[in-house]
């Protein structure tokens, strides 16, 4: 091989490299903040699901129903912000108390533990 061919493509090696070297490499994907995940799949998560107080002026009532409730779930598995979605007004209290005592299993994305927005529903018979 001549001199010549050398030359030539060693300048082409260089000028490969030196672009490559310039050109950004992809950004990863961004990952969501929050990730809305169904009550379906957080059930498989839950540990600990303890049933609401039953309130007295409801029992006295006789209301009886279902209570939905959204939450999230941090990385812990802690439930937080607590909002009631539907149910009657009386029982509302009552449910919020209790999706704040349920934990759940860390919900894990790309190995990394992430806040997960759900929803659950709390029964009064």
């Amino acid at each position: 091989m001549s001199i010549q061919v050398q030359l030539a493509s060693l300048v082409i090696v260089a000028a490969i490299t030196a672009v490559a070297a310039q050109t950004p490499s992809p950004s990863p994907t961004p990952r969501p903040k929050l990730l809305r995940v169904s009550q379906e799949i957080m059930d498989q998560y839950s540990i600990r699901h303890n049933n609401a107080v039953y309130p007295p002026e409801a029992k006295r009532k006789g209301i009886t129903g279902e209570v939905t409730v959204s939450f999230i779930v941090d990385p812990r598995g802690h439930v937080r912000d607590v909002k009631v979605v539907k149910g009657d007004p009386v029982l509302a209290p009552a449910a919020v108390a209790a999706a704040r005592q349920w934990t759940y299993q860390p919900y894990m994305l790309d190995g990394e533990y992430i806040e997960v927005e759900t929803t659950g529903v709390v029964k009064f018979r």
